[in-house]
């Protein structure tokens, strides 16, 4: 599970990463005196200061960036390329658990909803992921203006649901209450003709209790 970061300064780098402080983003740029890898990081020249603080936001922006890119992408293959959808998921990207639950975390939370304070992770949106909309939006405001880390949100979230469940509202999330929003991030011709397979995949997991 990732975890809250204490260190809310800097500014990102990544032009594709969802979670930055300020609209203005640039590319990743990465610099000739290194290679990543993905079993290390190889110093291949004398670095100076500056470049070493430069490589420190790279693959910050990296960590952070990651799980919803992962996410993001797997659903576009799921939708555009349908049945490739399977050889995507076993392209040594990861777990297929981790992978499943990253797709549903950014299904739920479209792009414009992510919260781009640098200390809300996608942990974070993981943990109020099976709330209401506006419950788990109050809550991402609350991480964000208090900097919790995801083991604070966690108590909260176990805080409210047993309230939740006297009310007698359902915690499970309806296809028909997150669609509306993620279809915005969509072309139209293409959110028509995924509705139907992305509601039986919906209510399939619901019904496996993977989303509720």
């Amino acid at each position: 599970m990732t975890t809250g970061s204490s260190n809310p300064t800097g500014t990102a780098k990544a032009g594709a990463v969802a979670m930055v402080e300020k609209p203005e983003q640039t590319k990743l740029a990465l610099n000739p005196g290194y290679a990543m890898q993905p079993w290390g990081l190889k110093i291949k020249r004398s670095l100076t200061f500056e470049e070493c603080m430069h490589a420190v936001k790279v693959i910050g922006d990296i960590d952070l960036g990651s799980p919803w890119w992962q996410g993001d992408l797997l659903n576009y293959i799921e939708t555009a390329h349908g049945e490739k959808y399977s050889q995507a998921m076993d392209a040594d990207m990861g777990s297929y658990e981790v992978l499943r639950q990253r797709c549903s975390v950014c299904m739920r939370f479209p792009i414009e909803r992510r919260r781009k304070e640098r200390w809300v992770r996608f942990g974070h949106h993981y943990e109020v992921a099976k709330l209401e909309d506006k419950d788990a939006d109050r809550l991402l405001e609350l991480c964000a203006k208090n900097k919790w880390s995801t083991k604070d949100l966690r108590a909260e979230v176990e805080r409210i649901k047993p309230a939740k469940s006297r009310e007698g509202k359902a915690l499970k999330v309806t296809f028909d209450e997150f669609w509306p929003d993620y279809r915005k991030s969509l072309d139209a011709d293409v959110a028509g003709r995924i509705r139907p397979y992305a509601k039986k995949i919906w209510e399939t997991a619901l019904e496996k209790g993977k989303l509720g």
